[in-house]
């Protein structure tokens, strides 16, 4: 069963919920705050509709994974992150692309890295409507969000039956322009992403949680040009000892 989970305390996500199918192969899941879920059930996947929200109040269309490298600021457990489906939400982004250039709109779109809660063992997918009450409370966009939303839920499993390249993203900023341009362009997969901000609090056991946690299990571990060399070392080193690939950007 997938869950497409809603919050009853954020403008988009009541609005994107209002255009999906009323039937399909899926429940939706009521909450008060997704930081915050605590889910019980067999999941295979969990969608979340979600606002965004930026200082800059940047109009953008996103996704990512949840989950904490540090402390559990905003919702989930602290040093514990989230399942990812690299398929899933490459494909995501990918769809949000194609909506966002056949609509004529001028967003945004981009991975974000892993953060925030909660922190589910079900792969988790966050997909996100930003940044103000003037996109939160559009029609043309809220539908569009649960259009594609509803076609990962119907074409679940034979996205799941692809064999594309699957990756975990080490630095670059939070909107991860990198990666985002390896997925849209040159079909990369990537599940969890650790950001430059946070490389200090990746360590051994993090980066075996971003690699144990990512499903289909990953191959490649790319690497953006701002990690510094010693960080860059050890991210190798332990590709090494897990017998995974390393790429590191130029």
């Amino acid at each position: 069963m997938i869950g497409i989970v809603y919050s009853d305390s954020d403008t988009a996500s009541l609005n994107i919920k209002k255009f999906l199918p009323k039937k399909g192969k899926f429940c939706l899941i009521r909450t008060s705050n997704a930081l915050t879920l605590e889910c019980s059930g067999n999941y295979e996947l969990l969608i979340f509709v979600s606002k965004h929200e930026s200082s800059g109040g940047v109009k953008s269309l996103t996704c990512h994974t949840p989950g904490n490298y540090g402390k559990a600021e905003f919702g989930g457990k602290t040093s514990v992150l989230s399942y990812s489906n690299a398929l899933i939400q490459s494909l995501c982004l990918k769809k949000l692309a194609e909506l966002n250039k056949s609509r004529g709109w001028d967003f945004s779109v981009g991975f974000e890295a892993t953060h925030h809660g909660p922190s589910l063992d079900v792969p988790c997918l966050f997909v996100e409507l930003g940044s103000s009450g003037t996109e939160w409370n559009n029609r043309e966009y809220c539908s569009g969000i649960a259009g594609v939303v509803a076609e990962l839920v119907n074409k679940y499993g034979s996205i799941m039956k692809g064999n594309g390249r699957v990756c975990v993203g080490i630095g670059g900023s939070h909107y991860a322009p990198a990666f985002s341009k390896l997925a849209m362009e040159k079909g990369f997969n990537f599940g969890h992403i650790c950001p430059k901000y946070t490389l200090n609090l990746l360590d051994k056991g993090s980066f075996r949680q971003m690699i144990s946690k990512t499903v289909p299990e990953p191959s490649t571990v790319v690497i953006d040009k701002s990690v510094n060399s010693k960080k860059r070392k050890e991210v190798i080193k332990w590709c090494g000892e897990l017998g995974l690939s390393a790429e590191a950007l130029k």
